[in-house]
């Protein structure tokens, strides 16, 4: 059997942040939610070379801090550590390079992984269950591939 093992830290972290529009140094308390949850995502995918576990990080931002910081740092960290995002936001799974999916589905009541749709990006199967769920989604699969200088097979 396998545990994962969790704790809070003794120690105290101190969080602040600074807007585009100021240089002012603002508590994170006082920030939005989007704010706080930005600031903590950021924190977390900056440091570390220990395997990290996401459940849903897309909650309380909107799309643009999505791709900026979600994407963006993932698609970095990746190739320092293992990263396992649980998330209903496709975006995150297409543009943030993933190399293994698995797609889960609703059976009678009990979730279970998708076997039809579980692998990588590159095997149709799985894109076309991610370009099911997501506007737009051959034209975000199409982008990936030639961001990595492949074909679509």
């Amino acid at each position: 059997l396998y545990a994962i093992e969790t704790g809070v830290p003794d120690d105290h972290l101190k969080l602040e942040y600074r807007t585009a529009e100021s240089t002012a140094l603002k508590s994170i308390s006082q920030g939005s939610i989007g704010q706080q949850t930005a600031a903590g995502l950021s924190f977390l995918l900056s440091f570390g070379n220990e395997p990290l576990v996401l459940e849903q990080p897309e909650d309380d931002l909107d799309t643009r801090m999505i791709m900026s910081l979600i994407v963006e740092q993932v698609r970095t960290m990746k190739e320092h550590r293992q990263i396992i995002i649980v998330t209903h936001n496709p975006n995150i799974v297409v543009h943030g390079d993933a190399d293994l999916v698995h797609a889960m589905i609703d059976d009678r009541g009990q979730v279970k992984r998708d076997e039809d749709a579980s692998g990588g990006l590159q095997e149709k199967a799985t894109r076309q269950c991610i370009c099911d769920v997501m506007e737009g989604g051959a034209i975000a699969f199409r982008k990936r591939f030639d961001r990595m200088g492949r074909e679509e097979t």
